[in-house]
């Protein structure tokens, strides 16, 4: 994987942060979905806005050492070559970052003939009193020790990756909350970036989704948290997560509490619709932009139920469609966050 640090592709993610900046406490993005070049913006948007960023993860070359170790609040030198390191973008605060302490096999030799460096640094976080985030790297889920040692300490886990295939992952997360190691509400947020490898175009990742303890309604539902392709395409999205971790599940049916509320808001590219399908690609783009401009819940309702356009929407983006099946008893506003979405236009 390579990613291809453009001014399209920065903009993108810097209009993903945008969106989100009066809706999130952290933003987590994938491993190895940010490179370098971004983190000196980003960092600034952090500060500006009351954010936290987790960017992704990055392969320590000398290159990155000399135009961006003023930025972190440790020093690095020659020893931290080829670690994976996750930048920690606090407002008000140089960059903290933890090390990757566990690589996965297949990519030993994928980035350095000489093969990559364990780290030894990963900090919890302390969001707020009563409130701890634990960070684990890709694979390093896998590994039972340290997976046990930050869920004694933590609440929440996040867990940014690039893997193709996290079946195992949420196989292990609900064997943990089946069979939970410790007292207290747990939540596990899986961050699964999509991917292509250099020789060939076929894309890997997906199944990006939250599973959490904090109800037990939710663990009926443990499937629905998993956001997994439909129709085997795979979609870029943000997942809009709110977590009440003060929920008491024993007092759950008396007072109406929401343990855990989730939104989608789609990603598209102007230039990968057109691609598919000029003439079908601007109808959507312009259904999109009727869509967005809709100020009634009839005139919404009406768009989304009319067949012609239900059937664009699956050809251009299955999850959508798939979001917008049922639309019976929803407010207005709630109707429209079914459809939500942020469009990028590249700048040749």
């Amino acid at each position: 994987m390579r990613i291809k640090a453009d001014h399209n592709y920065l903009n993108k993610i810097m209009k993903t942060l945008d969106v989100l900046k009066d809706e999130a406490d952290i933003v987590v993005f994938p491993e190895f979905s940010i490179p370098f070049d971004a983190l000196r913006r980003m960092h600034e948007f952090a500060t500006e806005s009351g954010i936290i960023i987790i960017a992704g993860s990055h392969y320590v070359k000398e290159v990155h050492i000399r135009e961006y170790g003023e930025l972190f609040s440790r020093d690095f030198d020659e020893r931290d070559l080829r670690k994976n390191i996750l930048p920690v973008l606090i407002p008000f605060s140089k960059i903290v970052h933890n090390e990757k302490l566990l690589d996965a096999r297949e990519g030993r030799n994928l980035y350095f003939d000489e093969g990559i460096k364990a780290g030894n640094v990963n900090h919890i976080l302390k969001l707020r009193d009563g409130i701890s985030i634990g960070i684990m790297i890709g694979n390093e889920y896998l590994n039972s020790d340290l997976r046990n040692r930050l869920i004694s300490a933590c609440d929440i886990i996040l867990v940014p990756q690039t893997n193709q295939n996290l079946g195992r992952f949420y196989q292990i997360a609900k064997a943990d909350i089946n069979n939970p190691l410790c007292f207290g509400n747990k939540t596990y947020i899986m961050a699964n970036g999509i991917f292509t490898f250099e020789e060939n175009n076929k894309i890997h990742g997906g199944f990006t989704g939250i599973i959490s303890t904090v109800d037990k309604y939710l663990y009926r539902r443990h499937e629905e948290g998993i956001l997994s392709p439909v129709d085997g395409v795979m979609e870029q999205f943000i997942l809009l997560t709110s977590i009440n971790m003060d929920v008491n599940p024993v007092r759950g049916n008396y007072i109406g509490q929401v343990p855990l509320k989730t939104k989608i808001i789609h990603v598209f590219e102007e230039d990968e619709i057109l691609r598919n399908s000029e003439s079908e690609g601007r109808k959507f783009i312009q259904l999109l932009d009727t869509i967005g401009c809709c100020v009634s819940k009839e005139e919404l309702k009406e768009l989304l139920t009319s067949e012609k356009n239900k059937a664009l929407i699956n050809t251009f983006s299955p999850l959508m469609y798939k979001n917008i099946q049922d639309l019976n008893n929803l407010y207005f506003e709630e109707m429209k966050n079914k459809c939500r979405y942020i469009m990028t236009r590249s700048v040749k």
